[in-house]
């Protein structure tokens, strides 16, 4: 399965803003897999994602970190967004 992670804001610096990964042998996988793996490949993102909250969308969705992911499904990392009114 191939599956495409987006980062935004202070993910890029450890991500870049896309990944295409090919998942070989899995039809599906969840969300927190995918996290799981990415900080095993990326160990400053597992740092990171300790220190800040984030917001994981899939195919432009917020979801949480239970949602299964299917081949072709964009994968998008980013903070919460603030400011002012």
């Amino acid at each position: 399965m191939i599956i495409r992670v987006k980062a935004f804001s202070v993910f890029t610096d450890v991500l870049g803003k896309e990944l295409v990964l090919e998942i070989p042998g899995r039809e599906t996988i969840s969300l927190d897999e995918l996290i799981d793996l990415l900080t095993k490949k990326y160990s400053e993102l597992s740092k990171l994602l300790d220190k800040i909250e984030y917001i994981l969308l899939v195919n432009g969705k917020r979801v949480d970190e239970k949602y299964i992911l299917r081949n072709g499904d964009e994968v998008a990392i980013l903070p919460p967004a603030s400011g002012g009114l």
